[in-house]
């Protein structure tokens, strides 16, 4: 069940988001999954644009693994990423806070500077910031 579509956005530096789509009408899915879970990694080599570079791409996919394995296991998706402006940011939301708790214990070995919060957000704000529908929406599958 994932429909990740990449796009840039017309912010200046532009980001780029790449969002399951899936969750956009997925309304038992958001309705038992109100805590939204932010991991933002720093600290790690970027580009002129605030990219990861090639050379940070592994730690930034290491802790994305992670993340997943936290979410299998306490009741949580990965619903969006966000990177630019030298930061690579994780949206997950969870049917509690277990998860953000359990990532907290994994990350703190990593090389790259990770902050993990934790909120609850009924409304699933910050995934409707990213998302995209509509013609947006078929621009960005074409």
């Amino acid at each position: 069940m994932a429909d990740w579509i990449p796009y840039e956005t017309s912010d200046n530096p532009s980001l780029e988001v790449s969002i399951d789509v899936d969750y956009a009408d997925d309304e038992p899915f958001r309705k038992d999954h109100p805590y939204l879970l932010t991991v933002t990694a720093s600290r790690f080599p970027a580009d002129a644009d605030g990219q990861p570079t090639d050379a940070s791409a592994q730690a930034l996919f290491a802790l994305e693994q992670q993340l997943e394995a936290v979410c299998e296991e306490h009741d949580a998706a990965t619903v969006c990423t966000v990177s630019g402006t030298g930061k690579y940011e994780i949206y997950a939301y969870a049917a509690g806070d277990e998860a953000a708790t359990a990532l907290r214990d994994q990350v703190s070995g990593l090389t790259i500077g990770v902050d993990v919060a934790s909120k609850r957000e009924d409304d699933w704000a910050t995934y409707e910031r990213y998302a995209l529908r509509g013609e947006e929406l078929e621009d960005a599958r074409d």
